[in-house]
């Protein structure tokens, strides 16, 4: 099974209306894991919104596509 990054935006897993999806093989583009880079903080992220299981979602292939805020 491949490792599999998620980033659940508004609320915690199940409920989260929005998911960061980074798969195992695209994690070597992030200098530090996505959890050092992005959690707890306001992120602006860039990509197709796609649905999963009746969840919505959009996979991160390269740290340009998220943005931290300020």
């Amino acid at each position: 099974t491949e490792k599999v990054t998620f980033i659940n935006l508004g609320s915690a897993y199940p409920k989260s209306p929005l998911t960061v999806v980074i798969f195992s093989k695209d994690l070597r583009n992030f200098e530090q894991s996505p959890s050092l880079l992005y959690g707890n903080k306001k992120i602006c992220v860039t990509g197709v919104l796609k649905e999963y299981k009746g969840k919505s979602e959009i996979i991160v292939t390269k740290p340009e596509e998220i943005t931290v805020q300020q």
